[in-house]
């Protein structure tokens, strides 16, 4: 139903935003276009995907493992997946485990801005996620 990418750390941090029925397409083209801001990008650059208010993903695993296989590029810091999706989770752990991303599924927003300053004392001081939410 929906998907947005931009920076949320200009140059060093991704932010993919999820909601709704998420195809196999949004996916796709999500993943494309986060490759392209990881190579722009000051690395390691990390990716979030924000997928709390996702209702539906594709669940069909060599699907998501073939348009998830642009992740195979070593420029990625940290990928953290958003979300308390159990199914969620456990496709996203396995695609990290074939990717050979270093992976992270973190329930909240909070949780993630906390561990990737824990991780990467590089970055800035980062600000609220909820400012970056945005559907337009």
């Amino acid at each position: 139903m929906g998907a947005k990418v931009n920076w949320y750390v200009k140059d060093r941090i991704v932010l993919s935003y999820f909601w709704g029925n998420i195809t196999a397409e949004e996916v796709e083209d999500v993943m494309n276009q986060s490759t392209d801001y990881v190579q722009s990008g000051i690395k390691p650059v990390h990716s979030i995907v924000h997928g709390l208010e996702v209702i539906k993903y594709p669940m069909n695993l060599p699907q998501v493992l073939q348009m998830t296989s642009v992740l195979k590029n070593s420029d990625f810091g940290w990928f953290i997946m958003i979300t308390d999706d159990r199914m969620a989770r456990f496709m996203s752990s396995v695609v990290s485990q074939v990717t050979k991303l270093k992976f992270r599924s973190i329930p909240t927003t909070g949780e993630t801005v906390e561990f990737l300053r824990d991780m990467d004392p590089s970055l800035p001081e980062l600000p609220p996620m909820d400012n970056f939410l945005s559907r337009d």
